[in-house]
């Protein structure tokens, strides 16, 4: 469990990264897959599966609380996009980049920098 984590913290350090070097880019090919609904499922069965991961494998990492709170916050955020109607997921996800696409730069350090918290915390 530990390596699965470890690699999902990893990517998130890359995907950071990516917001940072080509906002403009990411921005676009999320909005671009807004509208498939498989988009949607993944973000949602993702986020409950990450999280239910990182509430399970919380005891057993260095920052036990931060981890089982970032899992629970996950799953929570999966439940409710599992919840929502895939029209207005498609919605906030055209919002979300259309209103603050400009703070993409800073969203990817944000992400980078949990990134490597959570890589701290789970792989080390």
């Amino acid at each position: 469990m530990s390596f699965f984590l470890g690699l999902f913290s990893l990517l998130m350090i890359v995907i950071g990264a990516m917001f940072i070097y080509r906002p403009a880019f990411m921005a676009g090919n999320v909005k671009l897959y807004a509208d498939e609904p498989g988009f949607h499922v993944l973000a949602a069965v993702g986020r409950i599966l990450l999280g239910l991961a990182f509430m399970v494998h919380a005891s057993q990492a260095h920052l036990s609380g931060l981890v089982g709170f970032l899992g629970l916050v996950m799953f929570l955020a999966g439940v409710f996009l599992l919840v929502i109607s895939h029209e207005k997921f498609s919605a906030l996800v055209t919002l979300m980049v259309d209103r603050y696409g400009q703070y993409a730069r800073g969203a990817g350090i944000f992400l980078a920098v949990v990134g490597a918290v959570l890589f701290y915390a789970v792989a080390l």
